[in-house]
Order: C-alpha cells, then sequence, then structure tokens
C-alpha cells in the first residue's frame, strides 16, 4: 500500500491520519489480497465471457457479416457457441438478462440428457432406488429429495416413492461432486434428515471423503457467474 503526504506533513499527522483511517484502509486491503475464488462475482456477459466445464463448455464469438442484430446457436459434442454481430450492443435494456436465460436454458438442455442417467447408475450401484428426478433451476442448493406417499383404493399405502429435483448448475461442478451431490439426496432415501448415521452412510458411499468434498463444494454457488471466466 502506498501513501502519499502533502508537503511540509509531519510524522505525528501522518500516525493520527492512518488511524482515522485504519477501519478504512483495513477493508481495501482485504479486498486487495482476496484470492480469485473469493473476489465477488463478475456479472456481465460480452465477447470475452466463457464457462466452461468438464461437460459443457460456452462462449460467444463475433462474425462481422451478421448485420440483421441477432444470435445464431451452434453446438459441437458438449461445445455451444453464440455468435452474435461484432457490434451487438451488450448493455442494451435486456440483454444481460436475455443472455443469462439463454446460456442457463443450454445448461439446462445439456444437465436433461447427463445428470438422470449418472443419478440412476449410482442408484443401481449402491441399491438406492427412487421414483423419478427432475432438473430445476434451484438457486442456493444443489439438490432436494422428497417423499411422497400413494394412496390407493383402501387408504394409504405403506411404500413411499421418492422424488429428486437436481440444480441444473449441478452439471456444471466437477464430476467428483456431482458425485457427492447426487449421493447426498440419495441417501435420503434411507435417513430423511442429517443425523450423524445420515453422514456415515455417505461417508462411507464416498470412500471417506464427505468432509473434504463438501469442503470443496462450499467454493462453488449456483449461478452461471460462479463458473465463468473473463478472457
Amino acid at each position: 500500500m502506498v501513501v502519499t503526504l502533502p508537503p511540509r506533513c509531519t510524522e505525528r499527522e501522518l500516525r493520527e491520519s492512518i488511524e482515522r483511517m485504519r477501519p478504512k484502509l483495513l477493508k481495501l486491503w482485504e479486498k486487495a489480497t482476496k484470492s480469485p475464488s473469493q473476489q465477488p462475482e463478475l456479472r456481465h456477459i460480452d465477447w470475452n465471457f466463457r464457462l466452461e466445464s468438464e461437460d459443457i463448455t460456452i462462449d460467444l464469438q463475433p462474425d462481422a457479416t451478421l448485420r440483421d442484430g441477432k444470435f445464431r446457436l451452434t453446438k459441437d459434442r458438449g461445445h455451444v457457441t453464440l455468435v452474435g454481430p461484432a457490434d451487438y450492443d451488450f448493455d442494451g435494456e435486456g440483454v444481460q438478462a436475455w443472455l443469462e436465460k439463454v446460456i442457463t436454458e443450454q445448461i439446462r438442455s445439456y444437465a436433461r440428457g447427463i445428470l438422470p442417467a449418472r443419478l440412476r447408475a449410482l442408484s443401481q450401484q449402491f441399491d438406492l432406488p427412487f421414483a423419478d428426478v427432475r432438473i430445476n433451476a434451484a438457486h442456493g442448493r444443489w439438490g432436494s429429495c422428497g417423499r411422497k406417499q400413494q394412496r390407493g383404493l383402501f387408504g394409504w399405502s405403506s411404500q413411499s416413492d421418492y422424488h429428486i429435483h437436481l440444480s441444473l448448475y449441478t452439471l456444471l461442478l466437477p464430476e467428483r461432486l456431482q458425485r457427492l451431490v447426487m449421493l447426498h439426496e440419495l441417501t435420503h432415501t434411507l435417513e430423511m434428515n442429517h443425523s450423524p448415521r445420515f453422514h456415515a452412510r455417505l461417508n462411507a458411499m464416498l470412500d471417506g471423503q464427505e468432509a473434504a468434498l463438501e469442503k470443496e463444494l462450499k467454493r462453488y454457488t449456483t449461478s452461471i457467474f460462479a463458473f465463468a471466466q473473463h478472457l
């Protein structure tokens, strides 16, 4: 940190100024020394935006030949590119919200094609059946498991169906963390709580890595901007 002094400033005056500004200076220092993963998300989409995960890559490319002001969508084995006019105004009214929606829907489409199959594979591997799985756009949670009793002609059945929801943003996680999220929800088919027994079962299926994986998962949030790069 560099401090500039006015002419004829004494050491005493300098110390008094620093003491008055100490709270503000500490906040500035903390902000400047944060690691990249701790920095606030840059919530802006333009030609420098790129989202890359193990399952999907999304970027934007300018094309000077496009004159109608519209974007084209191209897909190639998990690589989605939004191609638009080179002079496109990314700060126009509603543009950022529209682009975020387009990108989110692409992630949803891929998530629907990939995540249910992985969940079913884990369900079969650990003999943890469930009724169905749905992909949603939940923020703040990666998944959920609900229990719905079936009512028959003679009252409530003793058999329960478990319905699992996975956030579409789960697709953006590394596969080891996708596995954590899915096994967490599948474990709820045995324990509808977060008791020590729940964590013991989950930890066993994760080869003793639950705590380490949960700590790693905390680095991410359910937002496209948590996974985006700006080139």
